[in-house]
């Protein structure tokens, strides 16, 4: 999430001249490589300062800041249609118009699970950040 609010700030015009670029793509490349599954292709839901997995469970927001994030920093731009191909899986469900909000390997993968608005607002976001892109 970090990472697109660093670079959303620059694009709103604030002053980020202490190092946004460097620091945007460096918080998205940690969270790829300590945060993705590489057995199921999701984001794990914490990892600690030193990349150790501090909470496995999965949510649906990290991947919709994911694919924002890949569409705005550079580095991290070969990683969108992962991100993309990852929040979909959340949105494929039985019902149009609704999505998954948590899913757990243990427990079959995803759960039927109450979900908090707020999960709106990062599907929202990142299909708008997907609109704007110029792929």
């Amino acid at each position: 999430e970090w990472a697109w609010l660093l670079r959303e700030a620059q694009r709103l015009g604030m002053d980020t001249s202490a190092g946004a670029d460097g620091e945007a793509e460096r918080l998205g490349r940690f969270a790829l490589a300590h945060g993705l599954d590489p057995a199921s292709g999701l984001l794990r839901g914490e990892v600690f300062e030193d990349g150790a997995v501090a909470v496995a469970g999965v949510r649906l927001w990290p991947h919709g800041e994911w694919l924002k994030a890949a569409l705005r920093v550079p580095a991290l731009a070969p990683s969108w249609p992962d991100a993309w191909g990852a929040l979909s899986r959340f949105l494929n469900t039985p019902t149009p118009g609704l999505w998954f909000e948590q899913w757990d390997p243990g427990a079959g993968g995803f759960l039927d699970t109450p979900v908090p608005a707020s999960s709106l607002y990062h599907i929202a976001t990142a299909v708008a950040e997907l609109e704007r892109a110029d792929l």
